[in-house]
């Protein structure tokens, strides 16, 4: 009879076993529990009730299941289940015959309403959101736990508000300083910082008796010029434009007031000027 040894690990549970078995052959197959260290127990999901169920799965296979592992409460468990149980892999395999004592009757703990409610529910397993949203109730219960605690000794911790007040002196002190314009930094060695000059211009005015008379005219001249547009669109002469007379004494006469000129070529306009000179 052929022999085949399915190693579990600390995740395995009834599911995944159940399923490993449906892969197996006719014969024997040795479940290989992982070890546990020295005083450690046997994993706590693994009870009578998981091992019974293994064994009746096995039984509908027609496998002969037995339970590999070093923990002694583990299989006498395994042994009141009805399954065969062994120290280590190598007895298992040594044995020819697999003897197992039977239950005439499923033990009373195996029966009732809690082992049936329990054995439902790890049959069938909770859908993954409801799995996941008690994760997350789990998370947010903590922090507001976390956060009533800290309230908690924000309110019970006593607390000061301390106003401290200097006293102010004032402290003077007098030195010599040189403004220095050749200097761009401050030199507290010498006590110079930078300069600049600064120039003032004074005007004297000093009245002094004339020693003789002259006449000066008092007023500038005023006069109209006319102003003649070479452009087939509207010009305007500006206030200040400038122009002189073009013969004898040069005299400079400025526009008084801004005038428009028409916008034909040929065009002209009177403009009132005055001299920008008093004078004849």
């Amino acid at each position: 009879m052929t022999f085949a040894a399915v190693y579990l690990n600390e995740e395995d549970d009834v599911v995944s076993v159940r399923d490993r078995l449906d892969w197996a052959r006719d014969g024997r197959v040795g479940l290989v529990f992982p070890e546990t260290e020295a005083g450690d127990p046997a994993p706590p999901h693994w009870e009578s009730l998981d091992l019974i169920l293994i064994r009746r799965h096995a039984d509908e296979l027609r496998l002969q299941v037995g339970v590999v592992s070093a923990d002694r409460a583990l299989r006498r468990r395994a042994r009141g289940a009805g399954l065969p149980a062994f120290r280590t892999l190598h007895a298992a395999e040594r044995r020819r015959r697999w003897r197992a004592r039977r239950p005439a009757v499923l033990p009373s703990r195996a029966v009732s309403a809690e082992d049936r409610a329990e054995a439902h529910r790890r049959l069938s397993p909770a859908p993954l959101w409801r799995r996941w949203l008690g994760r997350y109730v789990g998370v947010a219960v903590f922090f507001l736990v976390l956060a009533a605690i800290i309230v908690l000794l924000a309110y019970a911790v006593p607390s000061a508000t301390l106003v401290l007040q200097p006293v102010i002196e004032p402290i003077g002190a007098s030195r010599q300083v040189v403004a220095d314009p050749m200097l761009e930094d401050v030199d507290a060695s010498s006590a110079a910082m930078p300069g600049r000059r600064l120039r003032v211009n004074e005007v004297w005015q000093a009245s002094v008796e004339t020693t003789g008379t002259s006449d000066v005219p008092d007023a500038p001249a005023r006069g109209q010029v006319v102003f003649a547009n070479q452009l087939p669109e509207p010009v305007t002469v500006p206030a200040g434009t400038r122009v002189s007379t073009s013969g004898g004494q040069r005299v400079v006469f400025q526009v008084i007031e801004s005038v428009p000129v028409a916008g034909a070529i040929g065009a002209t306009v009177a403009a009132d000027v005055i001299a920008v000179e008093p004078g004849p």
